[in-house]
């Protein structure tokens, strides 16, 4: 004889869920969580993690805010409309990166390569870019219609 077994029906929580500084992450009616979230094993298609609003009026929306120790910095990760900001302090007002798309990206300090060319402007045709062979600096510039290239037979622009 076959039984059917029932179906548990769907249970909707309603109240305060509360993530602790502690870790402790406690729902609503008491019950306790700890540790970590776990995404291994979710197929590359998918997302690991949605927040995606259901809010008309475009706003601020604070994604997360951590930190690696009490009296460390507090980082605080936003998002409006086309603009995805990291900042530090105990709000997000000191800004350390800003990018909005199509546009711009936005550093608070000094941008670092350890390339030889290290940094390269493209647009249009050309391309630029300042070479440091550890000796010198060169302003570079490509061919027409190779804005990625090498540099060209005017180079270097500056010595």
């Amino acid at each position: 004889m076959l039984r059917r077994i029932k179906k548990p029906a769907m249970v909707l929580i309603q109240g305060d869920w509360i993530f602790g500084e502690d870790g402790i992450f406690t729902m609503p009616g008491g019950t306790v969580l700890r540790g970590g979230i776990n995404s291994n094993g979710v197929p590359q298609s998918e997302y690991k993690h949605d927040m995606l609003t259901s809010v008309v009026d475009d706003a601020k929306m604070y994604l997360r805010r951590f930190r690696s120790s009490t009296g460390a910095s507090i980082w605080h990760e936003t998002i409006e409309n086309n603009v995805y900001r990291l900042c530090t302090g105990t709000t997000d007002a000191q800004e350390e990166l800003v990018l909005r798309t199509g546009s711009y990206a936005k550093f608070a300090g000094e941008i670092i390569s350890k390339s030889a060319n290290g940094l390269r402007i493209v647009y249009g045709n050309y391309g630029f870019f300042i070479r440091n062979d550890g000796s010198s600096t060169y302003f570079m510039l490509t061919d027409s219609g190779n804005s990625l290239g090498t540099y060209n037979r005017l180079r270097p622009a500056y010595h």
